[in-house]
């Protein structure tokens, strides 16, 4: 199964904005940042440190069982919240509110329904509106199917059909291989 493509990605300080440089020209800081040009700062490497320790259980989980779905499908939603977390504060900054409110606000909303809700509010438009407008509705529908999966796995499944019913490969495939491109696309749409 595809990995997690995480190197390369880099935040301009000037702009904010998230860009995927894949040949890593960027590390040099006289290198112009190919949104609005500065030059000069170093760039944060995006996504958080958080998000990178995610990254790297996901790509050393191997697939080997039918039952390694559910697991897996536990690991990407983990990181999606993540990943939620930090778009969410990201809007947040950018929007004008203060650490303290953000912490606040954030802590009221945890789990992906509640943060997929203050996306709504912050933003104007569903979480599936906003990847479809980018092109990612595949990643939203997959996402869907193995958030409903894992729910089911953690929260309501016997013990006994515990590994009856499996979340597809192909979602798998779909939200571990596309979820930074997801991220970085609406982080760069409502964050800068």
């Amino acid at each position: 199964m595809n990995d997690v493509q995480c190197a390369g990605y880099v935040q301009c300080p000037a702009c904010k904005s998230v860009v995927y440089d894949p040949q890593f020209k960027l590390v040099r800081i006289a290198e112009p940042c190919p949104d609005c040009g500065a030059a000069n700062e170093y760039r944060r490497i995006w996504p958080s440190i958080i998000a990178h320790h995610w990254i790297e259980a996901i790509n050393s989980y191997e697939l080997q069982k039918p039952e390694d779905h559910n697991m897996l499908a536990v690991m990407l939603c983990a990181m999606s919240e993540v990943m939620m977390e930090s778009l969410l504060t990201q809007i947040l900054l950018h929007q004008g509110a203060r650490n303290a409110h953000i912490d606040i606000l954030l802590d009221s909303h945890e789990g992906r329904s509640r943060q997929v809700q203050l996306f709504k509010q912050l933003c104007g438009q569903s979480v599936k509106e906003s990847l479809n407008a980018v092109n990612m509705i595949n990643f939203h529908d997959a996402w869907e199917t193995i958030t409903r999966s894992r729910n089911k796995f953690v929260h309501g499944t016997p013990p006994g059909d515990l590994f009856k019913e499996f979340p597809e490969e192909d979602d798998l495939v779909t939200v571990r291989t596309q979820i930074l491109m997801a991220f970085r696309l609406l982080h760069n749409a409502y964050a800068v």
